[in-house]
């Protein structure tokens, strides 16, 4: 295998227990070339150090990592409720996760809480205008009183109330006299109301004699001095009082002549289950129909049907309920007096009785021990597979990784690390290997290269004493 490329030398399908490593022991002190058995490599293993680029992605079976096994907290790389997400995203709750969703539902709670119900509130007069009033509120939203206008009700306004005042301080007369005697009417150029006291050009208070002026059909004209007509009265009509035309009195007249305050008899006419006919002596007969639920009406012969076979039933009444007979899935509660009604097991969708089938369930759920240790440890594997053993479960056995899946580091595989251990080389440049070679920086995360793989009992080396790319093995001494 001297002088040869890893990829040149011949591969196994799988490492078994006794196939061996090749390794440097103490890269950072005194690095010795040493080999291990793929088994012991295998139990040293107890972390994963840090990986200068890409990722590193492990497959475990069903049920095989249980809540101990996960790091759970607030810190920095903890699992806490913040990374759990939750299935009501969006619909409910604005949160995808349970921190969020815990945080809105105490804001809900506190927003509640902080709310005083069945108080008083008090209310005062606040800063005034010329047109409103403002009303304060003690614990609310402020209201503003606005003046009153034609259209609406509100306050009397400043300037409406100067012009109360001053209609108030206005003095009402009767006679010429005094009016003249007036001062408060004296006007700027020094006149004054004298005329009207000596005003003898009108006559006041005289008698105007009215009289019928011209008549037609529709209408009535009125006259003051005998002369052409001054206003003429319209027809009356439906709305507005007027003349009687014509027409109207000829129909009073043909009215006056029938015959007024007569009696009608009403006599009960022909029944039905719906139906009752009234007939009257001198007019239309009238047929009264059952009630329903929009109009009233008769009470019909089936709705009377009704009200005797309820008047008959006992009201009130003592309704005894006893267990009947049931079986796993039902039970029968007896009424004393009305019908048995059975009861069922619930289901996923509807509550229910607690079936036999699911007590013997919660029976036994309740005999399990809950929040008990698990312990796992390593099984028999061999060179493409590793058992994890469970102390009260299911085993689990890891698989080789391949070029779709993660898993473990097949016997084939480690060959072939051994043997790019043993060599450094430029990447995609190097066509052959020395002896005890070390591989150059990983440079490109999406193409296959060469890296190195160093171990120890401590921590991982700083990322720029070591190659990039670089594994690094902690294992237990």
């Amino acid at each position: 295998m001297v002088d040869q490329k890893v990829t040149a030398l011949g591969a196994i399908a799988a490492a078994t227990v006794d196939d061996l490593l090749y390794l440097i022991e103490d890269p950072l002190g005194v690095p010795l070339s040493k080999k291990i058995t793929f088994d012991n490599f295998q139990k040293s293993i107890t972390d994963v150090g840090v990986i200068a680029t890409g990722t590193w992605n492990a497959g475990f079976g069903a049920n095989a990592i249980g809540d101990a096994d996960i790091d759970w907290g607030t810190g920095a790389g903890q699992i806490s409720a913040v990374d759990i997400p939750i299935a009501d995203a969006g619909i409910i709750i604005t949160g995808t996760e349970v921190e969020t969703a815990l945080q809105e539902n105490r804001t809900a709670i506190d927003l509640n809480t902080l709310k005083d119900t069945n108080v008083s509130t008090d209310l005062s007069a606040g800063a005034r205008t010329a047109t409103t009033i403002k009303v304060d509120s003690s614990d609310g939203t402020d209201a503003t009183l606005v003046e009153a206008d034609t259209t609406n009700a509100g306050i009397l306004g400043s300037d409406k109330w100067d012009e109360i005042v001053a209609n108030s301080l206005k003095v009402t007369y009767d006679d010429a006299g005094t009016v003249a005697a007036n001062a408060a009417h004296v006007i700027g150029d020094g006149s004054d109301h004298a005329d009207v006291a000596t005003n003898t050009l009108k006559e006041t208070n005289v008698s105007t004699d009215l009289s019928v002026g011209t008549v037609g059909i529709n209408t009535v004209a009125i006259t003051s001095d005998g002369g052409a007509d001054d206003v003429t009265i319209p027809a009356a009509t439906i709305t507005a009082a007027g003349c009687l035309t014509t027409v109207k009195w000829a129909e009073i007249v043909a009215n006056t002549l029938k015959d007024t305050n007569v009696s009608t008899d009403l006599s009960l006419g022909d029944l039905a289950a719906t139906t009752m006919n009234v007939n009257s002596s001198d007019g239309t007969n009238a047929t009264l129909i059952e009630a329903d639920t929009t109009n009233a009406g008769l009470l019909g012969s089936d709705k009377w049907d009704e009200i005797v076979a309820n008047t008959a039933k006992d009201t009130n009444v003592t309704t005894n309920l006893s267990l009947g007979v049931g079986n796993a899935t039902t039970e029968v509660v007896a009424c004393s007096d009305g019908t048995d009604c059975t009861l069922i097991e619930a289901d996923t969708d509807n509550a229910g009785l607690l079936g036999a089938d699911k007590w013997d369930e919660i029976v036994a759920n309740s005999l399990k021990d809950t929040n008990v240790t698990t312990n796992l440890s390593l099984g028999v594997g061999n060179a493409t597979t590793e058992v994890v053993a469970c102390s009260d479960g299911t085993d689990c056995t890891l698989i080789e990784a391949d070029t779709d899946n993660a898993g473990l580091l097949g016997a084939d595989k480690w060959d072939e690390i051994v043997a790019n251990t043993a060599a450094k080389h430029t990447q995609n440049t190097d066509t052959a290997l020395g002896s005890g070679c070390v591989a150059a920086d990983h440079g490109t995360a999406a193409t296959d290269q060469v890296i190195n793989i160093c171990y120890g009992t401590g921590e991982p080396p700083t990322a720029n004493t070591t190659t990039e790319g670089a594994l690094f093995v902690k294992y237990t001494a």
